[in-house]
């Protein structure tokens, strides 16, 4: 076969997905560098042009805020106003200095500047400090004057420095504001380019993957076409879709399987017919056949051997063809063996002697036969056995007494006669044994009959005796109740407790003739199977359950459960006397688990409701399903002792078995097959 070599299309998308992959991060690392040098610019933007300016202008205006507090100074009228106004140029005066220091930590430009402006106004608290004394000492003209004169001067000297500053910061924001420009304009452009770059490389790599995939996919379509000749007679256009093809001639060649595994199948199925037709031949063969290794261990035997040497087939398994061998024949058998494998015989028969499993000795004509190996290679060998016996006897007889056959033929015909005879009488006793054993079966059948009649006429006095002790019993708890309400009150506490005991056991006899009748009626209830749910009975146990629980706390395990062919309401009956047996013996348990689910062993499923109560001693798992068989007393349990008994009559009506493994106090688990 020409082996065509089809491109790697796994290490070309790899190749394909690191050069993206390498040039996505070329390109990152550009941006990453053009984001860093905008972060930078961005807080040079803010450290000086932003706070700088920010500050200068608050100088400003707090500078003005005292110049207009020294002419409320001048103009106070009292000295209230006054000390208001020299307070308020104080707050301002700190402000001042605050925004000063500020501007000192973050100025880029020449300081010589800041220092000209806060010296200008470290000069200015002199002449404030003159005319607020002035106005102090009444002598308000004299400080007007040189407020007008002399401090107005030193305002306008200051705000022209304060401004400086302002200017300065502003011109270094407009230098920063267009680097940001500057490096915004260069990420753009190369991101752009890289972008344009990785996108053609993109359409590059998808061109290179798609047309090594669509040529390899051509080639398999041609490949398909030549090979399916006129199985598949033309392929459907469907427009160059090339995977739509490859899909359609995929789905011919499934059919094709599918077809032709219904032919094997139904081959092999005629094949095994064939197979059970000569199984059946050669077990019902009026002649022995054995099939023995090629060291003689048999393998398998036929039922005319099995009666020819008196052994069952499970114990002939175990032997090999001479354990019954004489031992004069022994040799001979092994010698005869050992030349059909060479080849040295061309008529592989012979008769030898066996020993039946009585001791006595028989006689068989054997033809063997070798099977061989798909090496052609003996691997078996497949053995004919015909009765001999009487004839080789005859010829023993005949050979003992050749010399004196002349002088015994008569004697040797009256015993010939008398085995004819004999052989008459033995026909003749056979034929009366048959009869006698025709007779027995006729009794037997109405031996049969007069059971079923006796039977159903067991039934009816059940019910009889069930419905005639109901009655009675019914009545002891009707009066029973009705004395209890009416004189309880003149009864003593011993008396009210006898009525309460005869109450208790009228009820649970009554419920013991019910569960009697429950008991018998199993034996003669049909079953009506259908697919049941077991896991849906399972949870309406459950729920019926949980009134006569809520106090307790129990913990379900439910594992999943096959359906299963068999009578729902039998099973339900099964299921419900289980898991209340489970409920009802961890009542002492703190913390109750109860377990259902199934296991499958050889190819059966098994299933079991498994409990952590009180459990029971083992030697006792053989009686607990007998009719009565308590393990403990009313008093700790309630019951009558025959629900697990009707529990294993509808297991074993269903036709399988049930089980138990409990151990004392570390709980039980039933076991049922169905």
């Amino acid at each position: 076969m020409r082996k065509i070599k089809h491109p790697k299309f796994q290490t070309r998308l790899f190749i394909g997905l690191l050069l993206i992959i390498l040039s996505f991060s070329i390109s990152s690392v550009f941006y990453y560098r053009d984001i860093q040098e905008i972060n930078k610019v961005t807080n040079d933007i803010f450290e000086h042009p932003y706070t700088v300016n920010k500050s200068a202008r608050d100088i400003d205006i707090y500078i003005n805020a005292i110049h207009r507090s020294m002419s409320d100074i001048v103009l106070s009228e009292n000295e209230i106003e006054l000390n208001n106004s020299i307070n308020l140029i104080n707050r301002n005066e700190q402000l001042i200095y605050d925004n000063f220091k500020i501007v000192r930590e973050k100025f880029l430009g020449d300081l010589e500047l800041m220092n000209n402006a806060f010296a200008t106004f470290v000069n200015w608290k002199p002449i404030r400090d003159e005319i607020i004394n002035l106005v102090k000492n009444g002598d308000k003209n004299t400080a007007a004057k040189i407020a007008k004169g002399k401090g107005n001067d030193h305002i306008l000297l200051l705000l022209k420095k304060t401004g400086l500053m302002i200017d300065y910061a502003d011109e270094k924001a407009a230098s920063f504001n267009q680097n940001l420009v500057n490096i915004l304009n260069h990420a753009k452009s190369s991101f752009l380019l890289f972008f344009i770059g990785a996108l053609c490389l993109g359409i590059i790599i998808f061109l290179w993957i798609f047309y090594s995939i669509s040529s390899s996919i051509n080639n398999m379509i041609k490949r398909i076409k030549n090979a399916s000749g006129d199985k598949i007679k033309q392929f459907p256009n469907f427009d160059g879709n090339q995977l739509t093809i490859l899909d359609y001639a995929i789905s011919e060649f499934e059919n094709r399987e599918k077809t032709l595994e219904e032919k094997v199948n139904n081959r092999t199925n005629e094949l095994r017919k064939a197979q059970n037709l000569l199984e059946s031949s050669i077990e019902n063969a009026n002649i022995g056949i054995v099939t023995t290794t090629i060291e003689g261990k048999i393998q398998k035997a036929n039922n005319y051997f099995c009666d020819f040497v008196g052994y069952s087939k499970e114990e002939l398994i175990n032997l090999n063809y001479t354990d019954i061998t004489t031992k004069e024949d022994k040799l001979v058998g092994e010698k005869f063996v050992k030349e059909v494998l060479e080849g040295n015989i061309k008529d592989s028969s012979l008769s030898k002697a066996y020993v039946h499993k009585s001791g006595k000795i028989i006689f068989g004509q054997v033809s063997l036969s070798i099977i061989r190996d798909s090496n052609n290679q003996p691997n078996q060998l497949f053995t004919q056995i015909r009765d001999i016996t009487k004839q080789k006897k005859y010829e023993l007889e005949l050979a003992t007494h050749k010399n004196d056959l002349e002088g015994l033929i008569e004697e040797r015909t009256r015993e010939l006669n008398d085995k004819t005879l004999k052989l008459s009488r033995s026909q003749e006793a056979l034929t009366y044994l048959l009869e006698d054993v025709n007779d027995i079966r006729k009794e037997l059948e109405i031996s049969n009959n007069k059971l079923l009649d006796a039977n159903k006429e067991l039934e009816a006095f059940s019910y009889s005796v069930s419905h005639d002790l109901k009655a009675p019993l019914r009545a002891i708890i009707g009066f029973s109740q009705i004395l209890k309400e009416d004189y309880a009150p003149q009864l003593n506490s011993e008396s009210n407790r006898y009525i309460n005991l005869v109450i208790d056991n009228a009820e649970n006899m009554g419920q013991l003739i019910t569960d009697l009748l429950e008991f018998s009626r199993m034996a003669r209830t049909k079953l009506d199977k259908s697919q049941v749910d077991l896991l849906t009975i399972v949870q309406r146990v459950k729920r019926e359950l949980e009134p006569s629980i809520q106090n307790r706390k129990i913990s379900y395990k439910i594992k999943p459960l096959p359906l299963i062919n068999a009578d729902e309401k039998l099973i339900y009956h099964v299921v419900q006397n289980l898991i209340s047996n489970a409920v009802k013996f961890t009542s002492k348990v703190e913390n109750a688990i109860v377990e259902i689910g199934c296991t499958n062993e050889n190819k059966r499923n098994v299933f079991y409701i498994k409990d952590n109560g009180i459990g029971f001693n083992k030697k006792y798992a053989g009686r607990i399903f007998d009719v009565f068989q308590r393990l403990h007393t009313v008093e700790e349990f309630p019951g009558t002792g025959i629900g697990l008994s009707i529990v294993q009559r509808i297991i074993l009506k269903h036709g399988g078995k049930i089980w138990v493994e409990s151990e004392i106090n570390k709980g039980t688990t039933f076991f049922f097959t169905l």
